[in-house]
């Protein structure tokens, strides 16, 4: 049976793999071919994105060729997202709110840090020394972890009905889907007051965002992939998208020129 769901990030040969089926981060030697860690793409290279098309290339094998070399258990809820720094990796767990390893020593990872959030760290990014986290119902949390060993909150973005998600974000914003209705836009510029700049409605339930060059790619469910200009964060407007009737969209992985989607309906 299949347990892995998202392939969050690497490092070297090096993969470390985080999803709801697991209770615990796993890491991986992942000297395997690329084309086998996805089964599905979107090639976006249009320039003008009017003519969005699907391929699909061969189905992976199952992961004979992934062999786990470290392992973690622990109390923790569920490994959403994690982030790697040198040699730390920052693990957003749900309800028991950011986890910190030491992986110096990858067959023996250490957790060495925790901080606690008021929702559920459902994703995270790393921006120099902050972690941005998507936090459900606790919004948009900011982590400084100059000091992996002692991290703590400079400051959070929350209001009634928001539900952060996953996010990503660019230059001075954070781009937060929130899948109970659009993308929130949030200007991180003083991180110590985070400031809501902008907003658009998506439809469908939005899952996942990843922004790129003023475009933010966003997976809708069975809304398909949404493109959004986001040059004016104040103003969002929609380019584009592209679906089918069986699609249900979930995260979305940009390595140009394509989008690497994980379906629950297709695969």
């Amino acid at each position: 049976m299949k347990r892995i769901l998202s392939v969050s990030r690497s490092m070297g040969s090096l993969l470390f793999i985080s999803g709801l089926a697991l209770a615990q981060p796993l890491i991986l030697d992942s000297r395997v071919s690329p084309d086998r860690l996805f089964s599905n793409q979107l090639d976006y290279r249009s320039p003008d994105h009017q003519d969005l098309q699907a391929e699909y290339p061969r189905n992976p094998d199952e992961t004979d060729d992934l062999e786990p070399i470290g392992q973690l258990y622990n109390h923790w809820e569920h490994a959403m997202a994690l982030e790697v720094r040198g040699n730390y990796a920052f693990i957003a767990d749900r309800y028991a709110g950011l986890r910190i390893l030491d992986i110096s020593e990858p067959e023996e990872p250490e957790e060495v840090a925790f901080i606690d959030t008021p929702g559920g760290a459902n994703d995270c990014r790393l921006d120099g020394d902050r972690i941005y986290i998507a936090d459900l119902w606790g919004g948009l949390r900011i982590i400084d972890v100059s000091d992996p060993l002692h991290p703590f909150e400079t400051g959070s973005y929350s209001e009634p009905g928001f539900h952060a998600y996953r996010l990503d974000f660019s230059g001075s914003h954070v781009y937060v889907v929130d899948y109970n209705d659009g993308m929130h836009i949030i200007d991180i510029s003083d991180p110590s007051i985070p400031v809501h700049t902008g907003y658009i409605l998506i439809g469908g339930d939005p899952m996942d965002v990843v922004v790129r060059e003023n475009i933010a790619y966003v997976t809708a469910n069975r809304s398909g992939l949404r493109l959004i200009d986001v040059s004016d964060p104040s103003t969002p407007l929609f380019l584009n998208a592209y679906y089918t009737y069986y699609d249900h969209f979930n995260s979305v992985v940009l390595d140009w020129p394509f989008a690497y989607i994980s379906d629950e309906g297709t695969g």
